[in-house]
C-alpha cells in the first residue's frame, strides 16, 4: 500500500533532526551566493546602464563633434558591452553559487539518499551508460546527458539511478547558423540487476496521445518523427503485444512470453502499475536479470532555487518521493519474479 505523505511526513522530521548542523553551515553559503548575485546584478545594471547612455548620447551629439562614423562606432562598441557584459558576469562571477551547488549536494542530496537507504551511494559527476538507457527508451535522439549517478545495492539487487536529459539537435530553417534544442527527455532512468534471471521479456511503453502525437510530426523535424518511429516499431515486429483491460489506457505491453507475462501482471501488480503512474509518469521495461525505468521527472537531486531554503520541505518532498517510487516498484515485483 502507497503511503508516500506519511512515511514522507515521519522521515523529514528525523532527517532534519539529524542533520541540522550541516544545513546551518550551507544555510551561510546561500546567503553568501544570494548577496554574489544581488551585486551582480547591481554590477550589470551599472555598467549596461552606462554603455547605453554613452552610445545614445555619441549619436545624439557626437555626430557634430566627432563626426558621424567615429559616433556611430562609439554606439556599436557601447551596444555590444551592454550585450556582452552580462554574459561575462554569469559565466566567471558565480564562485558562491558554485559553492553553494557542492555544498548542497555533498550534505543535502548526498544525506538524504543514505537516509533513504544506507546501502546507496551518491556520485553527482558520475554518469550511467547510453547503452543501458536504450534497453528501454525508443525515441531517436542525437545528444545525450546523464549526471547524478545513485548506485548501491537492495536486497541483494545491483541498483544504479540516474537523472538523463536527450536532445535532438538539429539547424534552423531560418538560420543554418543557429542549432535548436528540441527536448525529447528529461528524467529519472533506473537499472536494476536482478539475483535471478526471469526468462522473459516485458516492455510497458506509455500510449502516446494523439495530440502529443500531432505536435511531435508538425514540431520536430521528418527526420527524427521518422526514426523514432521506426524504432517504436522494432517492438510491435518482434514481440507479441498484451492486452489487460485496466493498463489499456496507458501502456502498450509487449512480451516475448505471453503468458509468463500475464501470469506477472496479475491484479495486484496491476494495481500498483496505476497507482504509481497516477503519481508520475512512468515506463518500465524487465529484460532477463534486469529491470529499467523511466520515469518523467526533471530537476531532481540538484539545490533548489536560492530564494528558497535549503531544507525546503516540498523540494526534499521531491527527491523523496522519487525515490520512494523507485523502490516501491521495485518491490511489487520482486515479489512475483
Amino acid at each position: 500500500m502507497l503511503k508516500i505523505e506519511e512515511d514522507f511526513n515521519k522521515f523529514y522530521n528525523k532527517f532534519l533532526d539529524a542533520n541540522q548542523t550541516y544545513f546551518n553551515e550551507i544555510e551561510e553559503q546561500r546567503k553568501k551566493a544570494i548577496n554574489e548575485r544581488k551585486n551582480n546584478k547591481m554590477l550589470i545594471f551599472i555598467v549596461v546602464f552606462i554603455a547605453l547612455s554613452l552610445g545614445v548620447l555619441s549619436i545624439i551629439f557626437g555626430r557634430n563633434y566627432l563626426g558621424e562614423e567615429t559616433s556611430e562606432t562609439i554606439f556599436m562598441w557601447c551596444f555590444f558591452v551592454a550585450i556582452s557584459f552580462p554574459v561575462y558576469i554569469a559565466l566567471t562571477k558565480r564562485k558562491e553559487l558554485i559553492n553553494y551547488d557542492t555544498l548542497y549536494k555533498n550534505n543535502v542530496i548526498e544525506r538524504l539518499i543514505k537516509s533513504f537507504l544506507p546501502s546507496l551511494e551518491y556520485l553527482p559527476d558520475e554518469s550511467i551508460k547510453q547503452e543501458d538507457f536504450k534497453q528501454i527508451d525508443f525515441d531517436y535522439y542525437n545528444n545525450f546527458c546523464s549526471s547524478n549517478l545513485i548506485k548501491g545495492t537492495y536486497n541483494y539487487d545491483e541498483i544504479e539511478i540516474s537523472q538523463i536529459v536527450t536532445e535532438y539537435l538539429y539547424k534552423s530553417s531560418r538560420n543554418h547558423r543557429n542549432i535548436v534544442h528540441k527536448e525529447i527527455f528529461n528524467g529519472l532512468f533506473g537499472k536494476i540487476k536482478l539475483s535471478r534471471n526471469c526468462n522473459n521479456e516485458l516492455y510497458l511503453i506509455q500510449k502516446e496521445q494523439i495530440t502529443k502525437k500531432l505536435y511531435d510530426t508538425f514540431s520536430l523535424p521528418i527526420n527524427q518523427v521518422i526514426k523514432s518511429n521506426n524504432e517504436k516499431n522494432f517492438l510491435k515486429n518482434n514481440f507479441n503485444q498484451i492486452h489487460i483491460d485496466e493498463l489499456d489506457s496507458i501502456f502498450d505491453i509487449y512480451s516475448s512470453n505471453s503468458h509468463c507475462s500475464q501470469n506477472l501482471l496479475d491484479s495486484k501488480i496491476v494495481q500498483v502499475l496505476i497507482k504509481i503512474y497516477n503519481i508520475e509518469k512512468f515506463e518500465l521495461a524487465i529484460k532477463g536479470n534486469y529491470i529499467y525505468l523511466k520515469f518523467w521527472m526533471d530537476g531532481l537531486f540538484t539545490n533548489p532555487p536560492l530564494g528558497k531554503e535549503i531544507y525546503d520541505k516540498e523540494y526534499i518532498y521531491k527527491n523523496y518521493k522519487i525515490l520512494y517510487l523507485v523502490f516501491y516498484l521495485i518491490s511489487a515485483f520482486k515479489e512475483k519474479l
